[in-house]
């Protein structure tokens, strides 16, 4: 009898690929282990859902590296692409302008208070290099010249992979390669993790008395003279391990650096328009940034389209005649693409429209409460947390004590299982966290939870639990 061959969900025969021959280098990820598990190959994409080639459907539980919060090919914003595609789809921002930039930035400005200006990039990690960049030119413009070159992060902290930022970024998985080449930055110390706003801690301001906030203050007075900003993810820091903080922390960062007139730059790339139930992140805190920057929910994942917002004192320090060499030079060629701020125009109309922002704050229990289950029924989930559109725990999987053992390691045995289900998730380490559209379907969530829990089931008995 002839053998039936064996067939990946991709559609492909496993022993036929070979990530030698397959001619993407793909990112975040260890080759290697496409050996035992290939790409999967996409045909198509729609809602909440992935379609493979043999058209079985995968839940996008992590929205596509989070940039997904109105799901895959959503109609108007489909329609708002082509209908500027029609017009032209891309002319330099130097020197031009057109309306839908405009309408953009005044609404990008309108939600913002008190930002002025708006800069544009294309992805993330430039986009805070640029942020970066304005605050340390604005400092060598105004009154600490040559001294104020350095900022301060917190732990856990990520900020992309560029060199400047990733001298600003504490996980060791992606900086250790470059450590020789990144400039001295400040890590401050560790501070309180929350489970979400409904924990005791969330009201609560944080005091001298409070020995994380004790440390954190004494690092940052031992560093007060030569400090451009502090950089943060506000509220909840994402490949840091979707760990959440205190509104507190943010203002107290705030209070302390105004004495000194150091920037305050809040990173909303992954927590902007919505992810944590609010507009922006910053919207949780009494405070305002001085400069912020957006990118995944602002295009909807359409395009690499990112905005750098900033201040009037900022954007005036820069306002000169040409010959004093005090203009902000940073240049990108697709600065301000037109497909891409079509998007994001339409993406913000329908993010009011629909009231979405206030939908995730009026549902934000939902994913907790889906993890919650699923720790339950399975035991192999701790810590579980949330806020917004964002629900994280952690595994107590641990690798298997043999190092012959042919099992891989915890996360990527998750990332294969629930795949092979129809979950497309992709846990941080040890981290498993769901971060789906903001229109994923009520039935689509139960689904989501009934593969997700088979899937760990399946695994309960291959690894030890901590």
């Amino acid at each position: 009898m002839r053998k039936k061959k064996e067939v990946s969900l991709s559609g492909r025969r496993h022993k036929n690929f070979s990530p030698h021959n397959h001619p993407i280098w793909h990112p975040c990820s260890q080759m290697k282990d496409y050996e035992s598990f290939p790409p999967l190959q996409i045909s198509n994409a729609e809602g909440s859902y992935l379609y493979t080639q043999t058209g079985k459907p995968l839940i996008d539980a992590i929205s596509s590296w989070w940039c997904k919060p109105l799901g895959h090919r959503h109609p108007r914003l489909h329609a708002a692409l082509l209908s500027q595609s029609s017009r032209f789809e891309h002319v330099i921002l130097a020197n031009t302008t057109y309306d839908i930039i405009e309408k953009l930035s005044h609404a990008l400005l309108t939600l913002n208070p008190p930002m002025y200006k708006v800069f544009y990039s294309g992805d993330g990690s430039s986009a805070i290099e640029i942020a970066l960049k304005m605050s340390l030119q604005y400092h060598a413009q105004t009154t600490a010249p040559h001294r104020r070159t350095q900022f301060a992060y917190l732990k856990h902290a990520y900020h992309g992979e560029n060199l400047l930022s990733l001298s600003i970024s504490d996980l060791n998985l992606y900086k250790n390669p470059f450590k020789k080449l990144c400039l001295e930055n400040v890590c401050l110390p560790a501070h309180s993790l929350l489970t979400g706003r409904r924990d005791p801690q969330w009201n609560k301001p944080l005091t001298k008395d409070d020995t994380t906030w004790h440390a954190i203050y004494e690092t940052l007075e031992q560093h007060k003279e030569t400090l451009a900003g502090i950089i943060i993810e506000p509220i909840v820091q994402g490949a840091g391990g979707m760990k959440i903080h205190a509104p507190a922390l943010i203002d107290n960062l705030r209070t302390w650096s105004r004495q000194y007139n150091i920037h305050i730059i809040a990173d909303e790339i992954m927590t902007g328009l919505g992810r944590t139930g609010a507009p922006l992140a910053m919207h949780h805190s009494q405070s305002t940034s001085d400069i912020t920057v957006l990118m995944k929910g602002l295009s909807a994942g359409y395009l690499p389209f990112s905005a750098i917002l900033t201040t009037k004192e900022i954007y005036d320090a820069f306002y000169d005649d040409f010959e004093t060499h005090k203009a902000f030079i940073h240049s990108n060629t697709y600065s301000g693409n037109a497909l891409g701020a079509a998007v994001a125009l339409e993406a913000l109309s329908i993010y009011k429209e629909q009231d979405w922002f206030n939908q995730v704050a009026a549902n934000e229990m939902t994913l907790t409460s889906i993890l919650s289950r699923v720790a339950k029924k399975t035991g192999v989930l701790k810590e579980v947390r949330g806020i917004g559109w964002i629900a994280a725990a952690e595994l107590r999987f641990t690798p298997h004590p043999t190092q012959k053992s042919s099992l891989p390691r915890p996360a990527l045995a998750v990332f294969k299982e629930c795949a092979k289900l129809g979950l497309f998730i992709r846990p941080l380490g040890n981290t498993l966290y769901l971060l789906p559209p903001f229109n994923i379907s009520s039935k689509t969530l139960q689904t989501l939870e009934a593969i997700l829990t088979q899937a760990l089931l399946n695994l309960k008995n291959d690894y030890p639990l901590e």
